[in-house]
């Protein structure tokens, strides 16, 4: 079980820098503070955060926002610094969860920057 739990997490890290990469490559990541960021995408995009998760034995803080039109951004945050936008798009499609995942839920409270 632990190990395919850190099998997944580097996965998820692996993913995370090649996205990242990509997005600075092109000029695009876009690094403010995490109330900005919210607000930004709260007013561009009509964007709500759907979900969080930490990494990093909590350093990092992941966020998916999504919006009525189906955009979607995935949010980076850290403690110590900004919070970047790190790939967005559009079509989000939500799926319904599994009986096996609803049984397993982790339901923590949500947590901002300053908490991770």
């Amino acid at each position: 079980m632990m190990r395919s739990c850190n099998n997944t997490l580097f996965g998820l890290l692996i993913a995370t820098a090649i996205l990242l990469s990509a997005a600075v490559a092109r000029g695009q990541e876009r690094c403010m503070t995490h109330d900005e960021a919210v607000d930004w995408l709260e007013t561009r995009f009509g964007e709500q955060a759907i979900g969080r998760g930490l990494a990093d034995e909590g350093r990092v803080m992941f966020e998916i926002f999504t919006g009525p039109q189906g955009t979607w951004t995935l949010l980076v945050s850290t403690p110590e610094g900004p919070s970047c936008i790190i790939a967005d798009g559009f079509d989000w499609q939500q799926l319904a969860p599994s009986p096996e995942d609803a049984m397993t839920a982790h339901v923590p409270r949500p947590a901002a920057p300053g908490d991770l």
